[in-house]
């Protein structure tokens, strides 16, 4: 029969309850101690002051609290040991070792906490918010403790991803970009930059086509820089190509502008300077001078040349031909004068004057073939006994005769050719 007490009871002995008889409290019975022969059960709320030992399993098979006033502890191998969970300040919570904090899944340790390190064993570490910070010099190992690849900022600003043999960075599980100890290599990406500088050590190169190749950019002398290729160097825009550079020559698809004002007067001086010849297939202008070197020669397709030397230009090879209607204006032209003291045969660049400075001697005249409008001044200057004679090439005659010779001293014969023969123009004296 069960027994009610109105007042407080103190025990001097041990009580014993048989198995899964309930002790109740509480005036409505809402509290109870039951032995089930292997558990105590407790139904209702348990509020102990002071420790509470116990050496077996703690089960709470109900929606009931554990409930330990701040400051208070929870040891994990007996009394005033050194495992332990207690919140000694408001809002904090201690979980404390001795040596090591191991958290544990199904039985399985997934981290390892030690006074120097945070291990995670075979599961991934996953942030849906917040950070993980990490004090500076103190190092996040990606290949097991104290193992080569990690991540480190040992100096303020700064931020080290080490490895022994290669860093790789990754999208999508794909490699993008390979650094190893010599080399950073980009793979299917491009390298864009919003901002900022690509900074190379000199005489380091970027390779355009895969470590170690023929095109790249490089400086390996100070205040040089040098683009280099097996076969040619493209500089386009948009897409095409403006420069074409190759070992033997430079190929513009479009204009040179030089911005450059300086004036030339001599090989080495001038906004655009060439220790070669220049080849243009097109019309050249000049703003003001064109300047020849004493001795240069203007060739016009190899048979017609115009020669500068001693305040003299020659033409040579062809005729200076003068548009109809046109003039040569300007100071008087000046003819050429040749002396002749012996039997000759006249060349073409010697048209103009003849002087004849010996007696009894003969000018051949050139062949009339192609040499129309070619012009002869002849004159004997020499005492005359005999006189000078004129001869036409061959069959070509002046006037109809095939030879004319002077009567006097300064007698003097003006021919020109026609192409076919020659033409009295002028003369003093007899010509027979």
């Amino acid at each position: 029969m069960a027994t009610k007490e109105k007042w407080p009871k103190v025990f001097h002995s041990w009580h014993q309850y048989k198995d899964n008889v309930a002790v109740y409290f509480g005036d409505d019975k809402d509290a109870l101690l039951v032995w089930d022969g292997d558990s105590l059960n407790v139904t209702g709320a348990l509020e102990i002051t002071g420790d509470v030992q116990i050496t077996g399993d703690l089960d709470l098979t109900t929606s009931e609290d554990i409930s330990v006033m701040q400051g208070y502890y929870i040891y994990l191998d007996g009394t005033g040991g050194g495992e332990y969970v207690v919140s000694d300040t408001a809002n904090d919570l201690t979980l404390n070792a001795t040596n090591n904090i191991y958290l544990a899944v199904g039985g399985t340790d997934e981290i390892l906490v030690t006074n120097s390190d945070v291990t995670l064993y075979t599961n991934d570490f996953a942030l849906s918010a917040g950070d993980i910070a990490v004090a500076e010099g103190y190092v996040i190992y990606l290949d097991g403790l104290d193992g080569a690849e990690y991540l480190v900022s040992d100096v303020s600003g700064y931020l080290t991803a080490k490895a022994t043999t290669g860093i790789y960075l990754a999208i999508g599980t794909t490699d993008e970009v390979t650094i190893t100890n010599s080399a950073v290599t980009m793979a299917s990406s491009n390298l864009t930059l919003d901002a900022g500088r690509i900074s190379v050590a000199q005489g380091y190169a970027v390779y355009l086509d895969g470590q170690g190749g023929d095109e790249y950019l490089v400086s390996d002398a100070s205040g040089e820089a040098m683009l280099t290729a097996d076969t040619e160097v493209n500089l386009a825009i948009d897409e095409t190509d403006v420069l074409t550079i190759a070992a033997a020559s430079a190929t513009f698809a479009q204009k040179i502008v030089q911005d450059d004002t300086t004036d030339s007067s001599s090989t080495s001086t001038g906004s655009i300077q060439t220790d070669g010849g220049l080849g243009v297939a097109k019309a050249i202008y000049a703003g003001t001078n064109i300047y020849l070197a004493s001795g240069a020669i203007m060739d016009f397709n190899s048979d017609v040349t115009l020669t500068h030397s001693s305040n003299t230009l020659t033409l040579a090879g062809g005729n200076l031909a003068v548009a109809a209607d046109d003039f040569i204006t300007g100071a008087p032209t000046k003819l050429l004068i040749t002396d002749k003291s012996s039997t000759v045969y006249l060349s073409t660049a010697e048209a103009g004057v003849i002087t004849v400075s010996t007696d009894n001697i003969t000018m051949y005249l050139p062949a009339a073939s192609n040499n129309s409008g070619l012009r002869y001044i002849i004159k004997q200057t020499a005492s005359h006994s005999t006189g000078t004679k004129v001869d036409g090439s061959g069959s070509e005659t002046i006037d109809g005769s095939t030879q004319l010779l002077c009567a006097a001293q300064y007698d003097m014969l003006d021919v020109i050719c026609d192409g076919s023969n020659w033409h009295i123009i002028g003369k003093m004296g007899t010509w027979a």
